[in-house]
């Protein structure tokens, strides 16, 4: 990256506070960290993404519905792409760190709630009451057109990438990366029960499976609460018991009168 001109790019010393990695994907990214900020967005959304990117990369002449309506090469297209996500997910969601769950959807239609958390989580904070931050995070919601406007857009204007799969593109998805797509909150977990490896969802069972109107129930929710709780119960404790006692001491010697 510093060849591109980003001079800071690929600094992963001391000085780093924040690391944006594609590892295990992107191999040589090695690096020690305290926490971990987990972004994401829909897998099936990233599928499609996928599917566009190498689509636009093999300059093929056929267009994009062709081979999409192909379904036997669109279903291992899915398979192998499902696999890598899956794979990349199952590594950050296992690591030995805390670690908090982002998603783009969070951050677009519940921001006060998801921001707020974030920075507890970061600066290790029992509340933003009256900080700061607090204050930036109101204002920016309250007053930011901008942000208004964009969010009108994008709600009217969205088009999800599991639109574009078939029942059974979806099944295959969902049964690769069915523990991921639980624990980033894009799978109902009590439905996730009913899943059968060898048929898969139906048309009804997939909508309910797919369904994220219950926020409270979702499995990376509560993980974000519960983390955010024991990263400050241990950074308080650390910083209880971890006090520093100096002591001056005079390096002259000191003469002692025997007494007779």
């Amino acid at each position: 990256m510093r060849a591109r001109g980003f001079h800071t790019e690929g600094i992963i010393d001391n000085s780093t506070w924040i690391k944006q990695t594609n590892f295990p994907i992107t191999p040589g990214q090695e690096f020690k960290a305290a926490k971990c900020i987990i972004l994401c967005k829909s897998p099936f959304d990233v599928l499609w993404e996928k599917f566009e990117e190498k689509i636009k990369g093999t300059k093929t002449v056929l267009g994009m519905n062709l081979i999409k309506d192909e379904e036997k090469l669109f279903n291992a297209f899915v398979t192998t792409e499902s696999e890598k996500i899956q794979s990349f997910y199952e590594y950050w969601l296992n690591v030995p760190i805390p670690y908090y769950i982002l998603r783009i959807e969070d951050i677009l239609f519940d921001p006060e709630r998801t921001l707020t958390q974030l920075f507890q989580f970061l600066f290790n904070l029992e509340s933003l009451k009256g900080s700061q931050i607090e204050n930036k995070i109101l204002m920016f919601l309250k007053y930011n057109k901008n942000y208004e406007s964009f969010l009108n857009t994008y709600v009217n204007t969205y088009e999800g990438g599991l639109a574009n799969f078939t029942l059974l593109q979806k099944n295959i998805a969902i049964k690769i990366m069915k523990n991921e797509l639980t624990k980033l909150g894009y799978l109902n977990p009590k439905q996730l029960m009913t899943f059968r490896d060898d048929k898969g969802f139906d048309e009804n069972e997939m909508k309910m499976a797919l369904d994220q109107t219950n926020i409270e129930e979702r499995w990376n929710h509560e993980h974000n609460e519960t983390t955010v709780k024991e990263v400050i119960k241990e950074y308080n404790i650390k910083r209880q018991y971890c006090l520093v006692t100096y002591m001056k001491i005079n390096s002259k010697k000191t003469k002692i009168k025997k007494e007779d």
